[in-house]
């Protein structure tokens, strides 16, 4: 009313949704009629029908409003933020943390600019200055959003205990806050401490029975308890709630391994490429499931090789993607390009498994180097013994490299057998 006498493009925007939930259908549509012929002069213009594009779910439209809204007015507060935020939303971390960067330049203390920068930042590896972040958004704030986003950065950083630390005040503050229960649940897994993680991941299904995350760590936590048929159940639920998410697949695939029906394992390796052909994720470990299939018709080491070198290509700076390209190269029968490629791994800290220390073992025995095959093959026993590890596709891979670490020895000592001096004097001559 106050405004009336001279009419805005958002003013008509605005009172066409008043009519709109009161039912004025003719006045709703005068008003939007308006709307639509009256120039914009203001951000605000833009920014309010971006606003309610957001939460009618229209994403692209909302993100259009507010870089029009910010072209008219470039320090507009809520169109900058609203940018981050639909970036942050859609992935694009890099961006997203530059928009929050400049909301902060405009307020220092806007607590979700600095939790949503932290948030980015983490996700980008960059962790310090995430946790830098984190700790201004809980001195200014301290909801139970707050504390998640520090513990997501204490969690990429190793620091598992500090990580459940955050994460449990967060669920003080809000027991009702599902997502903190997820990460907890998560760190459990991460420790092995079975009978915690279960009961967080069902307390956080039972306060959001529609978190897909939340069935693909159950189905995790059954994965590692050998339950693939209940793995397999709770990641039909993830993929149904999410089915354009493409690791959900990839989980789901090597809970398919488990129960030995690798054609459908194949087919949601095959699906996940599909729906993110840049995600080397997909690649890396459809290449490792053909290396270590104990059913050689599903080997294919020119194909699985092909897999490999793709996800190297996509993600460069991925150890684990250098190991699996490093066992691919072993069963091409090329161990001198697999010693590099698990070596490059090491260099980017990939962590030792038991698959990546077995393959290092076949590496060497593959060599001729039995001494070092048999190094390796130790490590990788006893990794399995302290993992208490039992499940069939680490076991037969063991039993195939003992095999080949024995044949390199009995091939190494027959060498030195035939190289030794016979001692026993000359062979008696045909006169003796």
């Amino acid at each position: 009313a106050t405004i009336a006498s001279e009419p805005t493009r958002a003013w008509y925007f605005v009172r066409s949704q008043c009519h709109q939930f009161l039912q004025n259908e003719e006045e709703a549509r005068q008003d939007l009629e308006q709307y639509r012929t009256t120039e914009a002069r203001t951000a605000f213009d833009y920014y309010l029908p971006g606003l309610t594009a957001l939460w009618r779910g229209d994403v692209n439209e909302a993100l259009r409003a507010c870089e029009a809204a910010l072209a008219i007015q470039p320090d507009h507060f809520h169109s900058l933020y609203f940018v981050a935020a639909i970036l942050q939303e859609q992935g694009r971390d890099l961006e997203a943390s530059h928009a929050f960067r400049a909301c902060l330049a405009l307020r220092p203390d806007h607590v979700s600019s600095l939790r949503g920068r932290a948030v980015t930042l983490c996700n980008l590896g960059l962790i310090d200055e995430a946790l830098e972040a984190a700790n201004k958004a809980l001195a200014y704030g301290g909801s139970e959003w707050e504390w998640t986003a520090r513990g997501d950065c204490y969690f990429k950083q190793g620091k598992l205990d500090d990580a459940v630390a955050d994460f449990t005040r967060a669920i003080e503050v809000n027991p009702r806050f599902s997502p903190a229960y997820e990460r907890r649940g998560r760190m459990h897994l991460i420790k092995k401490q079975y009978e915690v993680a279960v009961a967080d991941l069902d307390r956080a299904l039972s306060l959001n029975p529609k978190s897909a995350n939340a069935y693909s760590l159950r189905a995790n936590y059954h994965h590692q308890l050998h339950h693939p048929q209940q793995a397999v159940a709770d990641m039909d639920k993830a993929i149904e709630i999410e089915p354009k998410v493409a690791n959900h697949y990839v989980h789901r695939a090597w809970c398919l391994v488990y129960l030995e029906d690798y054609d459908s394992a194949v087919a949601d390796f095959a699906r996940a490429i599909e729906l993110d052909p840049k995600n080397n994720y997909g690649y890396k470990m459809h290449a490792q499931f053909r290396v270590i299939c104990p059913n050689l018709a599903y080997r294919d080491p020119p194909g699985t090789l092909a897999l490999a070198q793709k996800a190297v290509e996509l993600a460069p700076q991925d150890g684990e993607a250098w190991d699996v390209l490093g066992m691919a190269q072993v069963r091409a029968g090329d161990p001198e390009s697999a010693l590099e490629c698990m070596r490059k791994a090491q260099d980017l800290r990939a962590p030792k498994e038991e698959y990546s220390l077995l393959f290092r073992a076949m590496i060497h025995a593959q060599l001729g180097e039995h001494e070092e095959a048999r190094r390796w093959y130790d490590q990788a026993v006893q990794y399995l013994a302290d993992d208490n590890e039992t499940d069939e596709l680490s076991l037969d891979l063991k039993a195939e490299v003992e095999a080949l670490v024995r044949m390199a020895a009995d091939a190494a000592d027959a060498a030195v057998s035939a190289a030794t001096p016979n001692d026993q004097g000359p062979t008696p001559t045909q006169e003796d």
